[in-house]
C-alpha cells in the first residue's frame, strides 16, 4: 500500500486574530474600571452666616480622587456647572465637611450634594435639601481694567459671589452686563453696548442686595481703525471701521474737517457716510466723535480731482490746432509746415502718427474742424471760398469733398455742429446750411431767427445747440435746433453770470459734449470757469474755477464723460508763449 503522510497547515490570519483576542481579553480583565461612590450627609449648623455640609466616601474606586467638595443651589440637582461650589482638593479622609458662607437666601430651600472627581469623571452624592437661614453678603473689592469700550471683558474681584451666573446681576449704571464667568471671588462681564455715558458705576446684585464699587468705569474715545476707500468725490460712499462706535447712531458723529457728515448706515463696527464738503487742497481729515469724545486719531480722505495733468503732447510748436473725435477715437493735428496729425489713445497715453493734414495755416484765413458719427471734417476758409476735406479714420485718408456753396468767412458769427452723419454750419447772415455726407450735398435750411454772435456750436441727444449773444440786445444764452421741424428755441439764459467782456469770453470758450451733459469752460482773465449745461432740464450749474490756465486756440476733444484739452498759448504770459500742457477732465469725478 502506498504510504500516507499528514501535514499541518497554518493559516496566519486566523492565528494572529486569535492572539489579539487573547490579549484584548486579558487587557479588559486587567483594566476594569470602578467609580468612586460618595454619600451626602445632613446639613448642620444652619445660621445667618451659612451652613456646614458633610460628605463620606463609601467606595474609593479604581483611580485617585483629585479633588472633592460640595455643590449647592436652588436647583433640584445642583452640579459644578450651574451651582455654587466648594472644592477641597485631594481627599485625606473618608469623611469630609466644610462651612459654606455665601450664595444663600434666608428662608429659601436649598439643595446640597457632595462630590468627588477623578481624572476621568465627577461623581455626585444624593441630594439633601434644607431651609437656609442666610449667608455672607457678597463684596466687591475691585475691577479691572477700569477703562475700555463696549464689548470689552471686565473682571470683578470680590468675595461671596454666587457661582451660578443666572443668580448675579451686574450693572453699569442702569444697564445690565452679560456675565460670562462666575466663581466665589470673581465675575467676568461684558461692557453693555447700550451704555451711553463716558463714566459709569459698576454694581453687583444678588437677591435684591446691591453692592456698588467706588471707582467709575471710563469709556475710551474711539479709534478709527481704517476707512475704505481712502479717496473719492461727493458720490463716494465711505465706510469707517472702529470698535468704538455706540450702537445708537445719535451718539456717533462723523466730521470731514469741520463739516459734519450724515450717517447713512451703521453695522456695529462700521459706519457708512458720504462727503458733502471737500478741502480745496485735496487732503481732508475724517474724524469720529462718540458720546462727545473726539477719536484719538483721524484718517485722511483725498478728494479725487476731475482734472488730471497728462504728459506733454506731440503737438508743440503750433498754436492753431485741428481736433475732433470720431466715435471713441480722438484726433488732433498741427497746421504749421509739419502738418502732423495724430490719434491719441487714452488707455496707453500714446500718440500715434496718422496721415498729414492737407493744408498749412498761413495759406488760408481760418478753418473749422468738426466730426460726425463716422468721419472727421475740415472746412478751409479762403478769402472768397470754402473747401471741405473729409477724413476717413478707417482708411487714415484725407479726401477733398468739394467747394462750399456759401462763404462762412466771418468767424465771430459762425458756428458748427453735427447730428448723426450731417454737418450744420451757421453763417454771419443767419443762414444755416446742412451737409449730408451720404450724398455729398449741401442744403440751405430756414434762417436762424436768433441773431447770434460770438458763437459756439455743439450737439447733444440728437439736437444741435448754439451758445452766444442772442438777439439785438445781446443776451447771453443757448438756443436749440430741432432738425425734425427745422426750428430754433432759446433754452438757457446766462444773464445771472456776470463777466467782463463776455463777447471775447464766449468766442474763446471750450465746449465738450459729454455722455450726460455739456461742459463749458468760460475763459475769464487767465483762468477758466466751469459751467455745466444739462440739456434734459435746460439747467445751468456753476462749478467755479478750474485748476488750469486759460490758453488761446487749444485742441480739445471728448470721449464718453472725459474731455481733453491741450497746447495753445498762455493768456497774459510773456509774449503769449506756446505751451504743451495736456489735461484730462472726468465728468464722473466732478464734485463742486
Amino acid at each position: 500500500m502506498p504510504r500516507i503522510s499528514f501535514k499541518f497547515i497554518f493559516i496566519p490570519g486566523i492565528l494572529i486574530l486569535s492572539v489579539f483576542s487573547i490579549i484584548i481579553l486579558k487587557s479588559c480583565e486587567k483594566e476594569k474600571y470602578q467609580h468612586p461612590v460618595v454619600h451626602t450627609g445632613e446639613v448642620t449648623d444652619i445660621t445667618p452666616e451659612g451652613a456646614m455640609f458633610h460628605g463620606r466616601i463609601t467606595e474609593m474606586g479604581s483611580e485617585d480622587i483629585v479633588y472633592h467638595g460640595f455643590v449647592w443651589g436652588m436647583m433640584r440637582e445642583p452640579n459644578l456647572k450651574n451651582s455654587n461650589s466648594l472644592k477641597l482638593g485631594k481627599l485625606e479622609n473618608e469623611t469630609f465637611s466644610a462651612i459654606a458662607k455665601a450664595g444663600f437666601i434666608k428662608g429659601r430651600r436649598f439643595h446640597v450634594r457632595a462630590f468627588v472627581s477623578t481624572p476621568e469623571i465627577t461623581v455626585y452624592g444624593g441630594v439633601i435639601s434644607y431651609i437656609s437661614d442666610g449667608g455672607k453678603s457678597h463684596e466687591v473689592i475691585d475691577f479691572y481694567p477700569k477703562e475700555g469700550i463696549w464689548g470689552d471683558t471686565i473682571t470683578i474681584n470680590g468675595n461671596y459671589f454666587n457661582q451660578d451666573i443666572n443668580n448675579n446681576i451686574v450693572r453699569f449704571d442702569s444697564y445690565n452686563a452679560k456675565i460670562i464667568k462666575a466663581s466665589n471671588n470673581e465675575l467676568e462681564v461684558i461692557v453693555p453696548g447700550e451704555l451711553d455715558k463716558i463714566y459709569s458705576n459698576i454694581s453687583v446684585e444678588f437677591h435684591n442686595h446691591t453692592v456698588l464699587h467706588k471707582d467709575s468705569f471710563y469709556i475710551l474715545p474711539p479709534i478709527i481703525d481704517s476707512i475704505s476707500p481712502v479717496s473719492g468725490n461727493k458720490n463716494t460712499f465711505i465706510s469707517i471701521f472702529s470698535n468704538g462706535f455706540h450702537i445708537a447712531d445719535k451718539n456717533n458723529r462723523i466730521f470731514l474737517d469741520t463739516i459734519e457728515l450724515e450717517i447713512l448706515e451703521s453695522y456695529g463696527n462700521r459706519i457708512v457716510t458720504k462727503p458733502s464738503f471737500f478741502n480745496p487742497h485735496g487732503e481732508n481729515n475724517l474724524q469720529v466723535k462718540t458720546l462727545g469724545q473726539k477719536s484719538k486719531n483721524y484718517k485722511s480722505f483725498f478728494k479725487i480731482e476731475p482734472w488730471k495733468r497728462l504728459p506733454d503732447t506731440e503737438l508743440n510748436g503750433s498754436d492753431e490746432l485741428v481736433s475732433f473725435s470720431i466715435g471713441d477715437r480722438l484726433f488732433a493735428g498741427k497746421t504749421d509746415e509739419s502738418r502732423g496729425f495724430y490719434e491719441y489713445v487714452p488707455a496707453a497715453n500714446e500718440w500715434i502718427k496718422m496721415a498729414d493734414i492737407p493744408f498749412t495755416y498761413p495759406s488760408i484765413e481760418s478753418f473749422i474742424s468738426i466730426s460726425a458719427d463716422s468721419k472727421g471734417y475740415l472746412i478751409l476758409i479762403y478769402p472768397t471760398v470754402g473747401v471741405l476735406y473729409t477724413y476717413s479714420s478707417s482708411e487714415d485718408k484725407w479726401t477733398s469733398s468739394g467747394i462750399l456753396p456759401f462763404s462762412p468767412k466771418n468767424s465771430s458769427h459762425r458756428y458748427s455742429f453735427s447730428v448723426a452723419n450731417d454737418l450744420y454750419i451757421g453763417t454771419h447772415d443767419n443762414l444755416v446750411w446742412k451737409y449730408s455726407s451720404d450724398s455729398n450735398t449741401w442744403t440751405q435750411l430756414n434762417n436762424n431767427l436768433f441773431q447770434i454772435s460770438a458763437c459756439q456750436g455743439f450737439a447733444f441727444g440728437g439736437f444741435g445747440y448754439v451758445m452766444g449773444f442772442i438777439g439785438s440786445e445781446g443776451a447771453w444764452g443757448i438756443v436749440k435746433y430741432d432738425q425734425y421741424s427745422d426750428s430754433w428755441t432759446m433754452v438757457a439764459d446766462f444773464s445771472d453770470i456776470s463777466i467782463i467782456n463776455p463777447f471775447l469770453v464766449i468766442r474763446n470758450s471750450i465746449v465738450w459734449s459729454m455722455e450726460s451733459s455739456i461742459i463749458i469752460l468760460i475763459g475769464i482773465s487767465n483762468r477758466y470757469i466751469l459751467i455745466e449745461f444739462l440739456p434734459k432740464t435746460n439747467g445751468l450749474v456753476f462749478h467755479g474755477q478750474v485748476p488750469i490756465k486759460r490758453v488761446i486756440s487749444p485742441f480739445r476733444f471728448s470721449s464718453g464723460n472725459r474731455g481733453y484739452l491741450g497746447s495753445g498759448r498762455w493768456v497774459g504770459g510773456h509774449n503769449w508763449p506756446i505751451i504743451n500742457d495736456f489735461w484730462e477732465f472726468d465728468l464722473d469725478l466732478l464734485t463742486f
